[in-house]
């Protein structure tokens, strides 16, 4: 290293007039984007059907897979196909795609979309990866005030995020 070498520990050292103007031009581009975002994708798994249809609004149909999907609503919001399981009236398995308008095949749903998805459902416990391979992540967490562990699965060949209470 020569003299003229300095190194930096925080952005905010090496440009301080143009970091916090710019960091506040990108919050205010982003934050409608969240905004649509953060409404769209509100349905907890235990909610009732009623809480679900009315944080999305009307559902697109139904489906029913006996033992996979029961009693499966679904549901449409920006790009996003959330389609919620029903048992006893209470949402168990919410498996959500991404779909892209004006093409009909299916996308693969971004990591930070994943994660947005996981920590709406469950904003107060952690998740925890574990497993990781290439067609597949698996997380879990542990809901300390309704007692239930739940699961997320994202299938990188479906491009498929699957939600569900462990154990059903």
């Amino acid at each position: 290293m020569n003299n003229n070498t300095k190194l930096y520990r925080y952005t905010s050292e090496v440009a301080p007039a143009i970091s916090r103007p710019f960091r506040v031009l990108t919050a205010l581009l982003l934050l409608p984007l969240i905004t649509l975002f953060a409404t769209s994708a509100e349905a907890r798994l235990g909610e009732s059907f009623e809480k679900c249809a009315k944080r999305y609004g009307t559902p697109t149909g139904s489906i029913n897979i006996p033992g996979l999907l029961p009693n499966g609503v679904g549901f449409h919001r920006g790009e996003y196909s959330i389609t919620c399981g029903f048992e006893d009236n209470k949402c168990i398995i919410m498996v959500v795609t991404r779909l892209v308008p004006d093409d009909p095949i299916q996308k693969a749903i971004p990591r930070d979309d994943i994660t947005f998805f996981m920590r709406d459902n469950f904003g107060h416990t952690s998740w925890v990866l574990t497993q990781l391979d290439k067609d597949q992540s698996t997380w879990s967490t542990y809901d300390l005030e309704d007692h239930k562990p739940y699961i997320a699965t994202y299938d990188s060949n479906l491009e498929m995020l699957t939600m569900k209470i462990a154990g059903l």
